[in-house]
């Protein structure tokens, strides 16, 4: 199956630059030049608009790259079916995650993953919920385990559980006693109200977490007056441990982590978000039977974590 062309003219366009796409598929730059120029000629239409900047997409580039993007993604499952098929030849499977949820869910799901495929090796890109929903956009990657609060409608998806926000902070807070416990409820609830004047130690801006807190805080009409920002929601939760603000993590999180005693949790009062644990794939993918199976494995080792141990 050569599609030769589609890779070319895709690789182009992620690197918007001849020389580091010809770099990229080891060949000249003249002959990649002289490549794109032939195509463009066959189909009458300019797919690159060549400018200082690079070489950007045209309407007809952008349209061309949809259709290859799909072409690849195409070739990519079955090449993966073949080597299925081949039981003898060993294949690989590309997944991308957030690196706080990796390192719970993926070690138990592999090792039962390998027990029915041991020929497949696990390929893991970790990043944030953006980053991984460009790569599998980009077909760097097979399938993706992201949180979100709405269900993906551009891709297939498989749900593996719900999530829901906590705020932490420290258990010496005189903040702490404005919470209620609610029967039946695993912890006590707060309203946010009650923090508005605290020091909000937050995630960065492109991180899916931070995307849902800033939603809950514009919901609850509070604009904090000093973020201290941290990437590592489990250091945020330390910081707040030793009475430095308040931050907020996942419930998955903390029934996953070692636990800090200094630290209390809360639900959320009024909080409108229940999160989606999903894993998704694009549309034009068949999944395969190993696909499946690990996708099976996820839930399985989601669905068994106890919150009642906590």
């Amino acid at each position: 199956m050569n599609l030769r062309e589609q890779q070319y003219i895709y690789t182009l366009a992620k690197y918007g630059n001849i020389t580091k796409a010809s770099e990229r598929l080891f060949i000249s730059q003249p002959a990649l030049s002289a490549f794109i120029n032939n195509v463009e000629s066959e189909l009458g239409v300019k797919l690159f608009d060549r400018t200082s900047k690079g070489m950007l997409l045209t309407e007809a580039g952008e349209v061309y790259i949809r259709y290859a993007t799909d072409m690849l993604a195409l070739k990519e499952s079955f090449l993966r079916d073949m080597d299925e098929l081949r039981s003898q030849k060993t294949s690989r499977l590309r997944i991308g995650i957030q690196q706080r949820r990796a390192s719970f869910l993926l070690p138990k799901a592999w090792r039962r993953f390998i027990s029915v495929y041991p020929h497949i090796f696990l390929e893991i890109i970790e990043g944030t919920g953006e980053a991984l929903m460009e790569a599998l956009e980009g077909n760097e990657i097979d399938i993706a385990v992201v949180t979100t609060a709405e269900l993906p409608r551009a891709y297939d998806y498989a749900e593996l559980g719900e999530d829901k926000i906590l705020l932490a902070m420290s258990r010496e807070s005189l903040l702490n006693q404005y919470a209620s416990n609610i029967e039946g409820s695993r912890y006590p609830v707060i309203n946010l109200n009650h923090v508005r004047e605290e020091t909000f130690i937050l995630q960065q801006p492109d991180q899916s977490i931070r995307l849902i807190i800033d939603t809950i805080l514009r919901k609850a009409k509070i604009k904090p007056s000093h973020i201290i920002g941290i990437r590592n929601i489990e250091t945020a939760v330390q910081f707040a441990g030793e009475n430095l603000g308040v931050a907020f993590t996942r419930e998955s999180y903390v029934r996953n982590a070692v636990q800090n005693q200094k630290v209390a949790y809360y639900y959320i009062d009024n909080n409108p978000i229940l999160e989606k644990v999903v894993v998704i794939w694009r549309k034009n993918v068949r999944l395969t039977a190993s696909m499946k199976v690990l996708i099976q494995a996820l839930r399985s080792v989601y669905d068994e974590t106890d919150f009642d141990q906590i």
